[in-house]
């Protein structure tokens, strides 16, 4: 048996390797993509605060650097 034949047949037999590792990772790839669908689904329905949500927060740091500088207080 030439170096070349036993190089092609070390080759062979690592592809039917790989494609074995391939044929038994594909049901776990794609439960993975399944379910970082599933999260990002979910992620995109959830609830978000509101615009008027929003504005009372500013409006409540507002009043307390409004209150902080009438009061005299130091912000540091």
């Amino acid at each position: 048996m030439s170096d070349l034949t036993r190089r092609v047949e070390t080759l062979e037999n690592d592809m039917r390797e790989v494609k074995g590792i391939l044929a038994r990772m594909e049901p776990m790839l794609i439960r993975m993509d399944e379910r970082m669908n599933h999260l990002a689904t979910k992620a995109e329905l959830a609830e978000k605060p509101s615009k008027t949500y929003m504005w009372g927060v500013v409006g409540v740091m507002t009043a307390a650097v409004f209150a902080a500088v009438v009061l005299g207080a130091t912000l540091t």
